[in-house]
């Protein structure tokens, strides 16, 4: 995959990139901001931290339609959605 490929996941304040990893050859998911507005739970699947490689930690849910969404690990909404989903 040659360059970088922007993604807005949900409303203006969460973007992403994938991009090949010098180390590793499958794409990495990172985060440049997080939304700030809480997701219901009942739309979310799942959750994935991302890449130590990524500049900025965050918690990515995936929705039940497949949209990722980067979020902020400090956030009590978010914690309280990791312990809901259970393990990932």
């Amino acid at each position: 995959m040659a360059g970088e490929l922007l993604h807005p996941t949900v409303g203006r304040h969460s973007f992403s990139s994938l991009f090949p990893s010098p180390v590793d050859p499958v794409p990495t998911f990172c985060c440049f901001s997080f939304t700030k507005r809480p997701i219901p739970l009942n739309l979310l699947k799942s959750f994935e931290y991302t890449s130590g490689r990524c500049n900025l930690a965050a918690v990515v849910f995936l929705t039940k339609r497949g949209h990722k969404i980067c979020t902020d690990p400090s956030e009590a909404w978010v914690q309280d959605r990791i312990r809901a989903l259970g393990p990932s």
